[in-house]
């Protein structure tokens, strides 16, 4: 629901468009072209893929698959989901999901394997804190990104917090396990804050009690509307603001989960071959003299080869225009003779 669509709507949840955003941004600082979004099936789940398809694209990456997660999973359900994103060559997922089934999902994926190296997660808001999550959660998660909004912490927000608990706690005597407020607690109160205020400020045509015989649509609704919009103060999580009807954010932050203990800081390629399908192999002939069209260095960095030029620049543009490359291809200017022909197929040089 958009506040576009219905007029008297005001958004002071997050949007999915805000969280979107950075999590292409990392997938275009590590040159991943894709990744596979994991899901709750649910309104909350879904919401976000037209926001993600959008981000990806700017970033030129996509969406290489969803995969959706029932609320009330069980754990073969789980590992059936989870069999299936292995089944792909991509590496990178994204999780969107509540808590619960979030955090199930990653014990059964540490089981099958999914979390060791070379595998990229990256889950959104709806995750929770990290502060939230038990021992064994963390153990399970260990590498998983959790990109989500920042909320600088005031006395006012910490004051009540401690009021939250102490209220809580009374009125259920011990029954709960009692936690500081998440953020959607704090938006909640800032948004009553919000309606009180501008309540205050709405002048009403009479003080008289309500008539039956003028039942109908409150002629206060778009002054109370109008006031509310333009409500600006200091909340408990952060500036009150609202801009088209919807709520500004704040900045997000990244939040890696590790632990104590040994862990590498290599880049993950972000795919891998599937167990279905083959390897794409490439052969560049190494030749020295006019090297524009073709270069082989090494790189001094990692000793690995560096491949470079025109031919090269081609080539890639080639596969990234491919919706699923499956060739095999020597880049370069190679002699074509009988014996090689058994072997591989020609294409006339571009260059003529």
């Amino acid at each position: 629901m958009s506040p576009s669509d219905t007029p008297f709507l005001v958004r002071t949840c997050i949007d999915d468009f805000f969280l979107a955003a950075p999590i292409a941004d990392i997938l275009s600082s590590f040159a991943w072209r894709g990744a596979v979004l994991v899901h709750e099936d649910s309104c909350f789940g879904t919401g976000i893929i037209p926001a993600l398809a959008d981000a990806f694209l700017d970033a030129g990456a996509g969406i290489a698959g969803c995969a959706a997660v029932p609320v009330d999973a069980s754990d073969d359900r789980l590992d059936a989901v989870l069999y299936l994103v292995m089944s792909k060559t991509t590496r990178v997922f994204v999780v969107h999901m509540f808590p619960s089934l979030a955090r199930r999902m990653f014990r059964r994926a540490k089981k099958a394997g999914v979390m060791s190296e070379g595998y990229v997660w990256i889950a959104t808001a709806g995750l929770g804190d990290e502060d939230r999550l038990s021992t064994e959660d963390i153990e399970a998660m260990q590498g998983v990104v959790i990109v989500r909004l920042h909320v600088q912490p005031t006395i006012q927000a910490n004051n009540f917090a401690a009021r939250f608990m102490a209220r809580l706690n009374q009125e259920n005597a011990g029954s709960l396990e009692i936690q500081d407020p998440a953020v959607p607690f704090l938006w909640a109160y800032d948004m009553a804050w919000a309606i009180a205020t501008a309540a205050e400020v709405v002048e009403t045509s009479s003080r008289a009690g309500p008539r039956t015989d003028r039942l109908g649509v409150s002629a206060a609704g778009e002054t109370l509307l109008k006031a509310v919009l333009h409500t600006r103060f200091d909340g408990l999580a952060g500036k009150f603001m609202l801009v088209d009807r919807q709520l500004q954010m704040p900045a997000y932050e990244i939040v890696n989960i590790v632990a104590d203990g040994a862990r590498t800081s290599r880049v993950p390629k972000g795919w891998a071959v599937s167990p279905s399908g083959r390897e794409l192999i490439i052969a560049v002939p190494v030749k020295h003299g006019f090297n524009q069209f073709v270069d082989v260095s090494e790189d001094s960095t990692n000793g690995r080869s560096r491949i470079t030029g025109y031919c090269i620049d081609v080539f890639d543009a080639a596969m990234k225009a491919l919706t699923s490359p499956k060739a095999d291809a020597v880049v370069g200017d190679v002699t074509i003779t009988s014996s090689r022909m058994v072997e591989v197929d020609y294409t006339m040089p571009f260059t003529e």
